[in-house]
């Protein structure tokens, strides 16, 4: 079997009889009836009978078939040459066509490697870099999408540290609780005066104790201390009880006198 591309230039269908006095050369394929792929007869091309898709397609290697060489040349290759083909010769004029050779050619479509041009002959088709052509479209992809994920962070980042540098006193003054210019001068202000009104009072103070002169040293405090004369009387002492008798007693004369002997001279 012979195995090439489509879109192929060439392919040999090779043929050899074992005798170089042939007369006749024809090539067929097994799915063609009456019509012939090519016809060779006395060194001339019989076109009458021919397949029309193999016109102007189709020669021999050597037309002179020297060492019984008839293989058949095929051009620009294509799938509708899938096939088995059949090579005959006659090698003297009262003979009959005979088999020589049968050739399976298998064409792979464009989007595969190529094949052969002739057996043992490998050639490259133009699909042979595809996969590797895809894979480096892939990779320059992502590389383009890591790029621009790369450049979106650092964007995002600028603005991020931009932010940050315009807003630092207003974050700071909120972390220190500081107040407002405004009221920081007025109460700066405020305790200035108070500062102020404070030193000239302690200075006028000073002054007027300057003018006084020095002051006598203060007179040291004690207790209280019961008198000797007076001594406790708890409920219990016997004076306390002599007092209250004579009290009952004055009172008990009072009653008994009557109130005109005190008004009498």
């Amino acid at each position: 079997m012979i195995t090439a591309s489509s879109g192929q230039k060439n392919v040999t269908l090779t043929c050899r009889a074992p005798d170089n006095k042939n007369i006749v050369v024809k090539w067929t394929r097994a799915d063609m009836k009456s019509e012939y792929v090519l016809l060779y007869r006395d060194e001339v091309f019989v076109p009458d009978d021919q397949h029309p898709s193999f016109k102007n397609r189709v020669d021999l290697q050597d037309r002179q078939m020297k060492d019984g060489d008839v293989s058949l040349i095929l051009k620009n290759v294509t799938t509708a040459d899938n096939g088995t083909y059949e090579c005959y010769v006659v090698q003297n004029r009262r003979g009959s066509l005979k088999l020589i050779n049968i050739v399976s050619l298998s064409v792979d479509p464009p989007d595969q490697a190529g094949g052969h041009t002739e057996v043992g002959e490998k050639k490259d088709g133009v699909s042979r870099g595809r996969p590797g052509l895809i894979a480096g479209v892939i990779v320059f992809g992502v590389m383009v999408a890591l790029a621009e994920i790369n450049e979106e962070l650092s964007h995002k980042e600028e603005q991020t540290v931009l932010q940050q540098q315009t807003k630092p006193s207003r974050n700071l003054e909120e972390e220190l609780h500081l107040p407002p210019p405004g009221k920081s001068l007025r109460k700066e202000r405020c305790l200035r005066q108070e500062e102020g009104s404070l030193l000239s009072s302690n200075s006028l103070n000073n002054t007027n104790d300057q003018d006084q002169g020095p002051r006598p040293p203060p007179v040291p405090q004690t207790p209280d201390r019961p008198s000797p004369s007076s001594p406790s009387l708890s409920p219990s002492s016997p004076h306390l009880k002599f007092t209250e008798e004579m009290m009952e007693l004055l009172n008990a004369g009072l009653r008994s006198t009557p109130a005109q002997s005190f008004l009498s001279p």
